[in-house]
């Protein structure tokens, strides 16, 4: 059967608590969300590849099965991932190395015709090993569990994971198109995220809501105390903007116009001030983005295998895109939190974050405003 579409609370909720439990820690005084009947964990692929990420397979006594893809944990190549904040085409090729065996990927993650789309880097790797991995990777569990054609299956994920849980949906939508398998028509899906940072730009973003937000199908949960929605930093350039809008048309027309009268050269005053924003845009984007192949050697080549020596992971990158507009994604249910600190531990900077302070949130739990002794 299909989803109904629409925010189901009595979906949302268990899918929260089994991601908080496989977060694996409830600071106080928050406490551990219960475990949802009817629910059992059929699938864990523990910690893999060089982001140590780890998810799991579950399925419930109504015949459903949800994919749940853990946040960012105390470990270097979990942090290396979310720190990978550039960008990549939404739609382009890459290569790796994984597990011995060299793969050429064409992925997409985007209509074809929406070519400025463009995806977090860290994020978008830790889906194709969480999808690939050999024996442990999504598409090979739910062939090896035996998920039946027009199963209905969650995808759900918290932090990182939320990020992460976003872009397979996409590469979902989109990797029955060209007919190399049926994985994105054969399920049923539908999204609950919690706590998202950034996946991308807005041009994936609205790819992304034109594919299942709009259809009540994709929904992004974020606490408005939470800082993680927030990153990473966004910086809009004037080439982001898309075009023809007032800036492109007068430096397309800016030769014309060298020659007209005084008034008309007031104007190419402010011409030669959008060239020169332009430029200075550029070099500013430039300055925080590396060239691929840069990145390659500085980043991917130096820092990863410290984190991977055994796991063989080797990423061959497409050409990063220079823009930094990284946006939210999904069809947006907001929570409001309760500003201040955790009352047992200042120094807990992930207060508004942890997966038991959304699901207070979500069931309407006060939450706690004293350290119990």
């Amino acid at each position: 059967m299909a989803f109904t579409p629409g925010f189901n609370s009595t979906e949302a909720e268990p899918l929260l608590a089994m991601l908080a439990a496989l977060e694996g820690t409830t600071p106080p005084p928050l406490t551990q969300p219960p475990w949802p009947s009817g629910w059992n964990i059929i699938y864990d692929s523990q910690q893999i590849g060089p982001f140590d990420n780890r998810w799991q397979l579950a399925s419930n006594s109504q015949g459903q099965y949800a994919i749940l893809i853990r946040g960012t944990i105390y470990a270097a190549g979990s942090i290396i991932d979310d720190l990978l904040s550039v960008m990549i085409p939404a739609n382009a090729s890459i290569g790796f190395t994984l597990g011995g065996t060299t793969y050429s990927l064409d992925y997409q993650l985007a209509a074809k015709n929406n070519t400025n789309a463009g995806v977090h880097l860290g994020f978008t790797l830790a889906m194709f090993i969480l999808m690939y991995w050999p024996s442990k990777g999504i598409i090979w569990q739910l062939v090896e569990q035996g998920i039946l054609p027009g199963s209905d299956i969650f995808i759900a994920g918290h932090s990182q994971g939320a990020a992460i849980a976003t872009l397979c949906r996409s590469y979902l939508n989109y990797l029955s198109l060209d007919n190399v398998n049926l994985f994105g028509t054969m399920y049923n899906y539908k999204t609950y995220v919690f706590a998202q940072p950034k996946p991308g730009n807005d041009l994936y973003g609205y790819d992304y809501n034109s594919v299942a937000g709009n259809a009540g199908l994709a929904y992004t949960v974020n606490n408005s105390q939470d800082w993680v929605p927030q990153a990473p930093l966004t910086l809009e350039l004037p080439s982001d903007i898309n075009t023809p809008n007032p800036l492109s048309v007068l430096l397309e027309n800016s030769a014309a116009l060298a020659n007209v009268t005084q008034s008309v050269n007031n104007l190419k005053d402010s011409i030669a001030l959008a060239q020169a924003s332009k430029h200075l845009s550029k070099m500013d984007a430039l300055r925080q983005v590396f060239t691929s192949a840069e990145f390659q050697e500085k980043v991917l080549t130096k820092q990863i295998p410290q984190s991977a020596q055994t796991d063989d992971f080797k990423p061959v990158l497409p050409n990063l895109l220079l823009t930094l507009n990284f946006t939210g994604c999904g069809a947006p249910y907001s929570l409001l939190g309760v500003p201040g600190t955790n009352p047992c531990d200042a120094k807990d900077f992930f207060w508004q974050h942890h997966g038991a302070m959304y699901y207070d949130l979500l069931t309407g739990t006060a939450i706690p405003t004293e350290c119990p002794d």
